[in-house]
């Protein structure tokens, strides 16, 4: 069988030791910042050091996760962490922000770079798009079903790119990046990290009883592993850096044992029912995807699987089944802590001899557990000079070991006349020797500083305000105006239609979704063959992809996620991109601190229904009812249905399914932001207002008209605020990401 990687998650120090221990072949760990599991433990850059030492040792890699959006405020710490991070043997960072990959590429070009499953790829465009930022491996869209699966990997090894597929733990309801519940319910952006998890918590329907509707069970492809493996997936991937050490042993043991075929995938099964888990799913994979995936309750499901087996049991049975199973879970746990003790994280102890009188070379014997070496100095030793040679002296000067494996643990000078000296230089040329012993010249890199980015002048020139539709009968044409046109993802079953419409009215603009999976990406390429546009705004870095190749200008859409100075640079100098818009999620100070490429046309969205996630389950069947129990091809481009339910705070929320769209759903509030117009006053050349989701009795071309007259002619008239601001909100602008 083809050698695939087994990958773990790690939490903390005891997670990491206990998925190498349990033969994990990769672990992947996030540091105290940037990365996108703030509620767990994670680990400080000091324990890194030791880390790395066992993790190799025991033929493991280590990947970091620095995987969320960054701000232009953050790069300082960020180029502080990235020089020291450069100095060790790190096996792959894992990246979400597409600004960060320019930095890895421009100023670190030795760091191996993966791309997170916040990214969600999910067309071979987007692999080609990756592959141009010089990503190595790449985390698949854990949506896709194995004949997907199988296609994307094909595509990625004929780029020389690997592929990661999650084959277990929590799963979230929308496809990850393009999730912002937790961001717009409590300003704690997933973007960032940060996810409050709302998709866990009860909501009411309409008729009044709570659901968990937004719910999924785990994923556990224990079945699925010879399936994986023969699609091309280079590594498998676990999911947990919020578990604990017992948990990731107990996943791990059980994966690797599946995958050296040590053990059935029945009883692989059994073994991860012991564990956490909200009961299991392949829904994703095997492409049936509908009610079964739901549970109705968010927490561990352990005793309720064990209480299946228990049907016919007496009470007296089921007591004392469960007593075994808690006796049995606190022994596996006592088991892995006492394994786990037997690694140690701690840096390696140096000590120092020191020797000499004056008139004789300073020599230094250094002993670490590798061996003896020494140093002796070119100078003499004297009776005067600025500083006596000391233990005092030595540690002042030998600080740098703190950054290394190492640590300093004592320094004899028994041997060493009392009250000698000896030029400074003597003491660095040492430190240089013995850093350059310990961490094989890695110290002697130099420092890259953080480079500064001109401020573009703002200059006086017309805005333009673009307007989104989805209606053809809604596109009045209106001078100074541009039209873009909200494209489906479901592009192969209204492709000649859309085709006829872009030809017949050529001042559309299309603007593609942030999701478009196979045949339906497929189709979108032959549009853009049929069609030609001059240019297109794109929510999908595929479609990016296909409109360089077929030399289209291109506008990257506001769930490009876009955060930071350097994510425009990536996009202008790497990619071909002609204009972005900026991620919603920022504040006032966070925009004030971008700085955009020249002849880069910049956007933002000041008026539009506020997307909470998108997804590829189906939510109306667990919001109201449904004749179907799974999702059929028929789905995506037919059904139009909507539910509404609401949150613990009773706040209305909606659940759309509209023809042609995966499943959304949207806060019953609008996003409206007159502000940034005056607060970022020649940020923008342009700025949008989505009017697909209007209400009958509202005015298009009024509403047009009247955001034309801000935009462009610099009217805020009272009248104005009051016709837009009902049932509005700029919360997200207030808090920021």
């Amino acid at each position: 069988m083809r050698n695939v990687e087994l990958l773990a998650p790690g939490g903390d120090k005891d997670a990491i030791k206990a998925a190498i221990l349990a033969g994990a072949d990769a672990v992947y760990c996030g540091l105290d910042k940037f990365n996108a599991r703030n509620r767990a433990a994670n680990i400080s850059i000091d324990d890194l050091h030791g880390i790395l030492r066992v993790a190799h040792q025991n033929n493991c890699q280590v990947f970091i996760t620095l995987n969320i959006l960054l701000l232009d405020g953050e790069l300082p710490s960020l180029f502080i962490l990235l020089n020291k991070l450069y100095r060790m043997p790190i096996d792959g960072l894992i990246i979400q922000d597409i600004g960060l990959a320019y930095i890895l590429n421009k100023y670190f070009p030795n760091f191996d770079i993966h791309a997170s499953t916040q990214l969600t790829t999910h067309n071979e465009g987007q692999i080609s798009f990756l592959k141009n930022l010089k990503v190595s491996r790449i985390n698949l869209s854990r949506e896709l079903s194995l004949p997907e699966i199988k296609e994307m990997c094909e595509s990625a090894h004929s780029q020389s790119i690997l592929t990661e597929i999650f084959v277990h733990g929590s799963q979230c309801i929308s496809f990850s990046g393009a999730c912002y519940f937790s961001s717009v319910y409590g300003g704690n952006s997933g973007n960032r990290g940060k996810c409050s998890q709302p998709c866990r918590s009860k909501y009411q329907l309409n008729s009044n009883t709570q659901s968990y509707i937004f719910n999924l069970k785990d994923n556990a492809a224990i079945h699925h592993i010879d399936g994986l493996i023969d699609a091309g997936a280079d590594s498998l991937k676990i999911e947990g850096r919020i578990k604990k050490a017992d948990y990731v042993y107990t996943v791990v043991d059980t994966y690797r044992k599946r995958m050296a075929n040590k053990i059935s995938s029945q009883n692989g099964e059994e073994n991860l029912y012991k564990v956490f888990n909200r009961d299991f799913t392949t829904g994703f994979l095997s492409g049936k995807m509908g009610e079964q995936m739901f549970i109705s309750n968010p927490r561990d499901y352990s005793i309720k699987h064990l209480h299946k087996g228990l049907r016919d049991a007496t009470k007296s049975e089921v007591e004392q089944a469960e007593l075994r199973f808690y006796n049995n879970k606190d022994a596996a746990k006592n088991k892995i802590a006492k394994e786990i003790s037997s690694l140690s994280f701690d840096k390696l102890p140096i000590s120092i001899k020191l020797l000499g009188k004056v008139g004789e070379c300073l020599q230094f014997i250094c002993k670490t557990p590798n061996g003896l070496f020494q140093f002796k100095s070119a100078s003499l030793l004297l009776k005067e000079g600025k500083e006596v040679v000391s233990e005092h002296l030595l540690r002042g000067r030998l600080k740098g070991i703190e950054e290394t494996e190492y640590k300093l643990t004592e320094i004899d000078d028994t041997e060493l006349e009392n009250g000698v000296y000896i030029p400074f230089k003597e003491i660095n040329a040492f430190k240089k020797f013995l850093l350059n012993k310990l961490i094989n010249n890695s110290a002697t890199l130099p420092n890259i500083e953080l480079p500064t980015l001109e401020k573009h002048q703002a200059i006086n020139k017309n805005k333009t305000l673009s307007v989104l539709i989805n209606d053809i009968s809604n596109f009045v044409p209106i001078p100074g105006v541009v039209y873009y046109f909200d494209m489906p993802s479901a592009m192969k079953s209204g492709l000649k239609n859309l085709c006829d419409v872009f030809i017949k009215y050529d001042q559309l603009i299309p603007y593609f979704p942030s999701i478009l999976i196979g045949e339906d990406f497929t189709a979108a390429k032959e549009f853009l063959s049929v069609v030609k546009p001059n240019v297109l705004v794109t929510n999908n870095s595929g479609i990016a992809s296909i409109a360089m190749e077929q030399g289209i200008d291109w506008i990257a859409g506001p769930y490009f996620n876009l955060s930071n100075s350097f994510s425009l640079k990536a996009l202008s100098e790497m990619s071909g991109c002609k204009g972005a818009f900026l991620s919603n999620e920022m504040n006032r100070q966070q925009l004030r601190k971008i700085r955009k490429p020249d002849d880069f046309q910049l956007s933002f969205s000041i008026y539009h229904p506020i997307l909470l996630m998108t997804s590829r389950q189906c939510l109306i069947h667990e919001a109201s009812a449904c004749r179907l129990t799974e999702m059929n091809e028929q789905c995506l481009p037919t059904c139009n249905r909507k539910a509404r339910v609401k949150n613990e705070k009773k706040e209305l929320i909606h659940i759309i399914k509209s023809k042609g769209h995966h499943h959304r759903v949207f806060s019953n509030t609008r996003y409206l932001n007159f502000d940034v117009l005056k607060d970022c006053n020649g940020l923008f050349d342009n700025y949008m207002i989505d009017l697909t989701q209007l209400e009958p009795n509202e005015n298009m071309q009024s509403i047009i008209e009247s955001f034309k007259g801000l935009v462009t002619d610099g009217l805020m008239e009272d009248q104005l605020l009051a016709a837009y601001s009902r049932n509005t909100t700029d919360h997200q602008y207030r808090v920021g990401l």
